[in-house]
């Protein structure tokens, strides 16, 4: 079997052919001419070479300064510390919120911009990360050369070089704006929870003084409808304080809660348990009040750490929320709203009777509504596409009887957004 001929190198050959176009000079013997032949391939090889080397290096400068930008004017801080806690480097978004110029910060201890009373916290955290390659994220408070402060989430990832010399890369995000509103939302509830077990006390010395039964019964029924009515209000300022924040989702949570009674009335639900599952939608996504405002309306794709953040919400409207005593179980139909009965959801990964059927009828309607309505990072999918996810996710994902009611409300024609008619109809 004869050997395969070797191919030959497309640079030399372009080079030999670059060069039998040249006329040759005469006066040298045929020794010399191939010498010179050969060395001559050889200079334009080098060339050739040259040129390739330099269009590398443009497409890498090139790429190195689209790199630069995105860093610089990130959305949040990048800072890299070394082992002692001094900045070794920093981006002008990480110089912007500490507020000071970038070659001024590099070698100063990040230590003395933590409030006096978050220094212990962050010292303790900082060993935890370099010691324990800790990765939970560190809420501080940090005061700027000017005295003004802020508020700022920090996620710390622990890096080694080829020293095997270590380092923090930390990201630093302005979560000022997330805890005033978490603090305003926690005294709103403090005080809707007094006020209603102040009416109930009223209440309550209502019955025990009236000596008529029917009165009685009468006064009773009369202040209890005005708690609901109170706790009803409250409930739609708290949702409509969320959805502020936001204005490409304004009304999602109310075309939701309308969405979810509907199905749970098409399930045969008693008008309690009803009434619950359309209150606990009202405010299912309170919880986005610790998301950054940038996030919520960003016009592209989240990145890894936007959407981690983004995740939290669930968990967030939970902590909000456990300690009001709701005559429902308000509080976990915000916190499973996201789960799924395959276990894919968010944040427990539940599966299947694990998560209450409240919220498993919350989860249809959050989709249908979601995909139906514009967001900034894509157009309104429209209906069909909408009916088309349920049913792609019925049984796996998604309740099955849940699915089949939401189905038969669209298809019958006895459901339909406004947005869709004008008008929401059940």
């Amino acid at each position: 079997m004869s050997k395969k001929p070797i191919e030959p190198d497309p640079l030399r050959t372009q080079a030999e052919m670059q060069l039998a176009r040249t006329p040759k000079k005469g006066g040298t013997t045929r020794s010399a001419e191939e010498t010179l032949h050969e060395l001559q391939v050889y200079q334009i090889e080098l060339e050739t070479q040259n040129e390739e080397l330099r269009q590398a290096q443009v497409e890498l400068e090139k790429s190195r300064d689209r790199y630069v930008d995105f860093y610089d004017f990130s959305p949040v801080g990048y800072i890299t510390l070394n082992q002692e806690g001094m900045i070794d480097e920093i981006n002008l978004t990480g110089a912007k919120l500490l507020g000071m110029e970038r070659s001024k910060l590099v070698h100063r201890h990040f230590f003395s911009f933590v409030a006096t009373e978050d220094r212990y916290r962050w010292h303790v955290h900082f060993l935890s990360v370099l010691n324990h390659d800790d990765t939970k994220d560190c809420e501080l408070m940090l005061r700027r050369n000017d005295e003004s402060s802020f508020f700022a989430l920090l996620h710390c990832l622990l890096l080694k070089n080829n020293a095997k010399e270590l380092s923090v890369r930390v990201v630093m995000g302005d979560i000022s704006e997330r805890v005033r509103a978490e603090l305003a939302v926690r005294e709103s509830m403090k005080e809707l929870a007094f006020q209603n077990e102040e009416k109930s006390k009223r209440a309550a010395e209502l019955v025990i003084a009236n000596t008529e039964r029917d009165r009685m019964t009468d006064a009773h029924v009369r202040d209890v409808e005005r708690l609901q009515k109170s706790l009803e209000q409250s409930i739609q300022a708290i949702a409509d304080t969320v959805e502020a924040r936001d204005p490409y989702t304004a009304g999602h949570q109310s075309r939701v809660s309308i969405l979810a009674a509907a199905i749970a009335q098409e399930l045969g639900l008693t008008e309690e348990v009803i009434h619950g599952i359309r209150l606990a939608a009202t405010i299912h996504d309170l919880g986005k009040v610790q998301v950054p405002a940038e996030i919520l309306v960003k016009p592209g794709k989240l990145n890894d750490l936007e959407f981690m953040l983004m995740k939290t919400h669930p968990q967030a409207g939970y902590d909000i929320l456990k300690d009001v005593d709701f005559p429902w179980p308000i509080a976990t139909m915000v916190y499973q709203h996201h789960e799924r009965l395959d276990g894919s959801g968010y944040p427990l990964g539940l599966k299947g009777e694990a998560i209450l059927l409240e919220s498993r009828i919350m989860a249809v309607a959050d989709v249908v509504e979601a995909m139906v309505s514009y967001r900034p990072y894509r157009p309104a999918l429209g209906i069909d596409a909408a009916l088309a996810e349920i049913e792609r996710g019925r049984g796996s994902a998604f309740d099955s009887a849940a699915v089949d009611a939401c189905l038969k409300l669209f298809r019958e024609g006895r459901f339909a957004f406004k947005a869709e008619t004008g008008r929401g109809k059940q």
